[in-house]
């Protein structure tokens, strides 16, 4: 199954101007959005002001996993990342999987 995922890359500082014109160095955590192929997927807890989205055990293309931490907890296995899929980015994609019910489906025999 392809589905489009979104990965929260290595943070980084940007020195920015305070109050005062002093300098403020502030944390920024850029987001790699890329469409790949899905192995499980997975409901997540939402809050109330929370954009809906489902966990996805996806493919990271080779070329990608250098933008991604090493030491990441999400890494499942070699070259597969947890990463939040967003339901209204894929809305027809997701739509089996939030009207079977189930809390995970593994989807990686459709993808064969």
């Amino acid at each position: 199954m392809q589905c489009r995922i979104t990965v929260d890359e290595c943070t980084v500082w940007r020195a920015v101007r305070g109050k005062g014109g002093h300098r403020i160095h502030v944390p920024v955590t850029p987001r790699l959005k890329l469409d790949t192929m899905v192995y499980r997927l997975a409901l997540a807890k939402l809050r109330d002001n929370e954009r809906q989205f489902v966990w996805a055990d996806a493919w990271i293309p080779e070329h990608y996993r250098s933008r991604i931490p090493i030491l990441d907890s999400k890494w499942i296995a070699q070259g597969v990342y947890r990463a939040k899929a967003f339901i209204d980015d894929n809305r027809k994609t997701l739509a089996p999987f939030l009207a079977s019910g189930l809390e995970e489906m593994d989807v990686s025999e459709e993808a064969a």
